[in-house]
């Protein structure tokens, strides 16, 4: 009888263990909270996870990091960032329009840069401007905000068409980024590592099908 006891004692402690991981990973705090490693997902109505069912499902996006200008080495986060979501969303044939939000020493926005959605374009905007454009229908809008260590941990916003990606620090840009994309699209992960394996080759000079890029 004892010996029955302490197995079962055991599996209670396994148990205990495991689910305590699993609460580590995985938390719901009401059901529009929910905590996903040690990110904070909130959605303004109803499962953060339906919402980002519902996002993924847009055709248009808007890509909208905000930058300091000038430029800094900490602005790298916010540019890879950035760069993370438009590989992923073109590799979902999305269509994708960058906004970069540029502000002062001041925290004040002074002006926009966009593509427009065309690669080769760059045109500047005004404040005015470029709040129109983060309004405009039809599109989603993902906003990556500067980082705010007054926050727990990073935290991703759904509010309606529009995503707000909040770190506390900007190391946790990227991870906060890659998890929102992880979340939306299962392929994220395979899609990068695709795209990295390319952009590898092309840095040792090998073109994306294995032939020398160097060669004629």
């Amino acid at each position: 009888m004892a010996k029955k006891k302490a197995r079962v004692y055991i599996f209670l402690a396994v148990f205990a263990i495991v689910a305590v991981a699993l609460a580590a990973f995985f938390y719901n705090i009401n059901s529009n909270n929910v905590l996903v490693e040690d990110v904070l997902v909130s959605s303004s109505s109803g499962s953060p996870f339906a919402a980002f069912s519902s996002l993924g499902k847009s055709s248009s996006f808007i890509v909208s990091p905000q930058m300091h200008e000038p430029v800094g080495s900490l602005e790298t986060y916010m540019f890879n960032g950035a760069a993370l979501f438009i590989q992923v969303l073109q590799g979902n044939q999305k269509g994708i329009v960058q906004v970069i939000r540029v502000f002062n020493s001041r925290n004040e926005m002074v002006y926009c840069s966009t593509n427009l959605g065309d690669v080769k374009t760059e045109q500047s905007l005004s404040v005015q401007e470029c709040n129109d454009l983060l309004d405009s229908e039809g599109k989603t809008v993902v906003l990556i905000q500067f980082p705010d260590n007054s926050q727990l941990q990073p935290v991703i916003e759904l509010d309606g068409k529009k995503m707000a990606i909040k770190p506390k620090g900007y190391e946790d840009i990227g991870g906060t980024c890659f998890l929102a994309l992880r979340i939306m699209y299962k392929n994220s992960e395979d899609i990068i590592n695709a795209s990295n394996l390319i952009v590898g080759r092309i840095n040792q000079g090998t073109a994306p099908n294995g032939t020398d890029a160097n060669k004629g």
